[in-house]
Protein backbone atom coordinates (compact mmCIF):
# COMPACT_ATOMS: atom_id res chain seq x y z
CA UNK A 1 0.00 0.00 0.00
CA UNK A 2 1.10 3.55 -0.72
CA UNK A 3 2.31 5.49 2.11
CA UNK A 4 -0.51 7.59 2.34
CA UNK A 5 -2.79 4.63 2.48
CA UNK A 6 -1.19 3.61 5.45
CA UNK A 7 -1.46 6.85 7.27
CA UNK A 8 -5.15 7.17 7.11
CA UNK A 9 -5.41 3.18 7.91
CA UNK A 10 -3.34 3.64 10.89
CA UNK A 11 -4.87 7.23 12.31
CA UNK A 12 -8.63 5.67 11.76
CA UNK A 13 -7.71 2.59 13.79
CA UNK A 14 -7.46 4.74 16.63
CA UNK A 15 -10.24 6.40 15.72
CA UNK A 16 -12.80 3.68 16.88
CA UNK A 17 -15.05 1.27 14.82
CA UNK A 18 -16.94 4.33 13.53
CA UNK A 19 -15.53 7.77 12.82
CA UNK A 20 -16.12 11.14 10.94
CA UNK A 21 -14.21 13.06 8.45
CA UNK A 22 -14.05 16.29 10.84
CA UNK A 23 -12.91 14.47 13.67
CA UNK A 24 -9.92 12.77 11.38
CA UNK A 25 -9.37 15.94 10.12
CA UNK A 26 -8.65 17.42 13.65
CA UNK A 27 -6.59 14.15 14.76
CA UNK A 28 -4.72 14.14 11.00
CA UNK A 29 -0.80 14.72 11.91
CA UNK A 30 0.69 15.18 8.67
CA UNK A 31 -0.12 17.29 6.19
CA UNK A 32 1.77 15.46 3.11
CA UNK A 33 -1.07 13.60 1.60
CA UNK A 34 -4.99 14.79 0.58
CA UNK A 35 -7.32 12.97 3.09
CA UNK A 36 -10.20 14.17 0.11
CA UNK A 37 -8.47 11.53 -2.39
CA UNK A 38 -6.75 8.66 0.00
CA UNK A 39 -10.29 8.12 2.37
CA UNK A 40 -12.24 7.37 -1.27
CA UNK A 41 -9.49 5.10 -2.30
CA UNK A 42 -9.05 3.35 1.24
CA UNK A 43 -12.75 3.42 1.06
CA UNK A 44 -13.24 1.46 -2.74
CA UNK A 45 -10.35 -1.03 -1.77
CA UNK A 46 -12.96 -2.18 1.08
CA UNK A 47 -11.30 -1.70 4.15
CA UNK A 48 -13.60 1.38 5.04
CA UNK A 49 -17.63 1.68 4.51
CA UNK A 50 -18.96 5.36 3.86
CA UNK A 51 -22.29 4.93 5.40
CA UNK A 52 -23.64 8.65 5.01
CA UNK A 53 -21.38 11.79 3.51
CA UNK A 54 -18.27 11.99 6.36
CA UNK A 55 -19.57 9.08 8.04
CA UNK A 56 -17.19 6.08 8.10
CA UNK A 57 -17.35 2.54 9.33
CA UNK A 58 -14.35 -0.08 9.37
CA UNK A 59 -15.47 -2.92 7.25
CA UNK A 60 -14.03 -5.55 9.87
CA UNK A 61 -13.12 -5.58 13.18
CA UNK A 62 -10.03 -7.82 12.07
CA UNK A 63 -9.05 -5.29 9.57
CA UNK A 64 -9.33 -2.29 11.98
CA UNK A 65 -6.98 -4.60 14.23
CA UNK A 66 -3.96 -4.94 11.61
CA UNK A 67 -4.35 -0.90 10.54
CA UNK A 68 -3.65 -0.39 14.69
CA UNK A 69 -0.82 -3.21 14.53
CA UNK A 70 1.07 -1.03 11.91
CA UNK A 71 1.74 1.54 14.35
CA UNK A 72 4.56 0.13 16.76
CA UNK A 73 3.75 -1.38 20.12
CA UNK A 74 6.29 1.24 21.58
CA UNK A 75 4.87 3.68 19.50
CA UNK A 76 1.25 3.74 20.17
CA UNK A 77 1.00 5.74 23.51
CA UNK A 78 2.73 8.41 22.00
CA UNK A 79 1.00 8.54 18.80
CA UNK A 80 -2.38 8.42 20.99
CA UNK A 81 -1.39 11.52 23.06
CA UNK A 82 -0.20 13.15 19.39
CA UNK A 83 -3.86 12.51 18.34
CA UNK A 84 -5.74 13.84 21.44
CA UNK A 85 -3.29 17.10 21.69
CA UNK A 86 -4.27 17.47 17.76
CA UNK A 87 -7.85 16.97 18.66
CA UNK A 88 -7.65 19.76 21.75
CA UNK A 89 -5.75 22.09 19.30
CA UNK A 90 -7.85 21.77 16.40
CA UNK A 91 -11.47 22.11 18.83
CA UNK A 92 -12.93 25.51 19.19
CA UNK A 93 -13.39 26.39 23.23
CA UNK A 94 -17.21 26.10 23.10
CA UNK A 95 -17.38 23.04 21.24
CA UNK A 96 -14.77 21.39 24.00
CA UNK A 97 -17.73 19.88 26.38
CA UNK A 98 -18.80 17.45 23.00
CA UNK A 99 -15.36 16.91 22.27
CA UNK A 100 -13.83 16.06 25.31
CA UNK A 101 -14.14 12.39 25.39
CA UNK A 102 -12.25 12.05 21.93
CA UNK A 103 -9.57 14.19 23.38
CA UNK A 104 -9.19 12.25 26.33
CA UNK A 105 -9.73 8.88 25.00
CA UNK A 106 -6.36 9.15 23.30
CA UNK A 107 -4.36 11.61 25.87
CA UNK A 108 -5.43 9.20 29.03
CA UNK A 109 -3.46 6.37 26.82
CA UNK A 110 -0.41 8.16 26.42
CA UNK A 111 -0.81 9.76 30.15
CA UNK A 112 2.84 8.52 31.73
CA UNK A 113 4.45 10.43 28.60
CA UNK A 114 3.14 13.86 29.85
CA UNK A 115 6.38 15.74 31.47
CA UNK A 116 5.77 19.33 31.91
CA UNK A 117 3.95 20.39 34.77
CA UNK A 118 1.94 22.70 33.01
CA UNK A 119 0.91 19.78 30.54
CA UNK A 120 -0.41 17.70 33.45
CA UNK A 121 -2.47 20.36 35.23
CA UNK A 122 -3.86 21.32 32.00
CA UNK A 123 -4.88 17.32 31.21
CA UNK A 124 -5.61 17.21 35.08
CA UNK A 125 -8.20 20.06 34.40
CA UNK A 126 -9.75 18.27 31.49
CA UNK A 127 -10.22 15.31 33.23
CA UNK A 128 -11.96 17.04 36.09
CA UNK A 129 -14.51 18.77 33.02
CA UNK A 130 -14.96 15.15 31.80
CA UNK A 131 -16.17 13.15 34.99
CA UNK A 132 -17.92 16.72 36.24
CA UNK A 133 -20.16 16.13 32.42
CA UNK A 134 -20.23 12.36 33.60
CA UNK A 135 -21.66 12.96 36.91
CA UNK A 136 -24.37 14.89 35.46
CA UNK A 137 -25.54 11.68 33.43
CA UNK A 138 -24.81 9.33 36.56
CA UNK A 139 -22.10 7.91 35.08
CA UNK A 140 -20.16 7.12 37.96
CA UNK A 141 -18.01 4.47 37.00
CA UNK A 142 -16.73 6.54 34.08
CA UNK A 143 -16.47 9.63 36.10
CA UNK A 144 -14.53 8.43 38.82
CA UNK A 145 -11.85 6.80 35.94
CA UNK A 146 -11.46 10.29 35.13
CA UNK A 147 -10.96 12.31 38.12
CA UNK A 148 -8.55 9.54 39.40
CA UNK A 149 -6.40 9.85 35.84
CA UNK A 150 -6.76 13.66 36.51
CA UNK A 151 -5.38 13.01 40.49
CA UNK A 152 -2.21 10.85 38.45
CA UNK A 153 -1.45 13.11 36.69
CA UNK A 154 -1.11 15.60 39.70
CA UNK A 155 2.55 16.72 40.47
CA UNK A 156 4.02 16.54 44.25
CA UNK A 157 3.27 20.19 44.99
CA UNK A 158 -0.18 20.28 43.54
CA UNK A 159 -1.47 21.13 47.06
CA UNK A 160 1.14 24.41 47.34
CA UNK A 161 0.76 25.59 43.58
CA UNK A 162 -2.87 24.49 42.33
CA UNK A 163 -4.71 23.69 45.39
CA UNK A 164 -7.84 24.75 43.80
CA UNK A 165 -7.73 22.35 41.13
CA UNK A 166 -6.44 19.57 43.45
CA UNK A 167 -8.99 19.79 46.46
CA UNK A 168 -11.41 19.60 43.40
CA UNK A 169 -10.63 16.63 41.73
CA UNK A 170 -10.07 15.30 45.45
CA UNK A 171 -13.21 15.82 46.31
CA UNK A 172 -15.28 14.83 43.08
CA UNK A 173 -13.45 11.65 43.32
CA UNK A 174 -14.39 11.02 46.64
CA UNK A 175 -18.21 11.35 45.70
CA UNK A 176 -17.42 9.19 42.50
CA UNK A 177 -16.10 6.32 44.21
CA UNK A 178 -18.28 6.43 47.10
CA UNK A 179 -21.08 6.21 44.40
CA UNK A 180 -19.33 2.98 42.85
CA UNK A 181 -19.11 1.26 46.17
CA UNK A 182 -14.95 1.32 45.49
CA UNK A 183 -14.08 1.94 49.59
CA UNK A 184 -10.55 0.98 49.89
CA UNK A 185 -10.20 4.31 47.20
CA UNK A 186 -12.38 6.49 49.08
CA UNK A 187 -10.41 6.19 52.32
CA UNK A 188 -7.01 6.44 50.36
CA UNK A 189 -8.80 9.90 49.02
CA UNK A 190 -9.93 10.97 52.82
CA UNK A 191 -6.92 10.59 53.87
CA UNK A 192 -4.56 12.62 51.35
CA UNK A 193 -7.38 15.08 51.53
CA UNK A 194 -7.49 15.11 55.60
CA UNK A 195 -3.48 15.59 55.80
CA UNK A 196 -3.17 18.13 53.27
CA UNK A 197 -6.56 20.59 52.90
CA UNK A 198 -5.85 23.77 54.41
CA UNK A 199 -8.82 24.20 56.12
CA UNK A 200 -12.30 22.39 57.94
CA UNK A 201 -14.40 23.05 54.72
CA UNK A 202 -12.05 21.64 52.29
CA UNK A 203 -11.33 18.64 55.02
CA UNK A 204 -15.38 17.74 55.65
CA UNK A 205 -16.41 15.46 53.14
CA UNK A 206 -13.53 13.21 53.94
CA UNK A 207 -14.68 12.72 57.08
Amino acid sequence: LPLSYRLVLKLASCLGDHFDYATFLKAKVRSDYDLDKVLPHVCQIGFLHELAPGKYMWAHDQVRQAAYELIPENMRESFHLLIGTRILMNTPENELDTAIFDVLGHMNKGIRLIQTHEQKYEVARLNLMAGESCIKTSSFHSAADYFTNGIKLLPGECWECEYNLTVKLHDAAQDAVFATGDFPTLGLLNSRVIANAKNFDDKLNSY
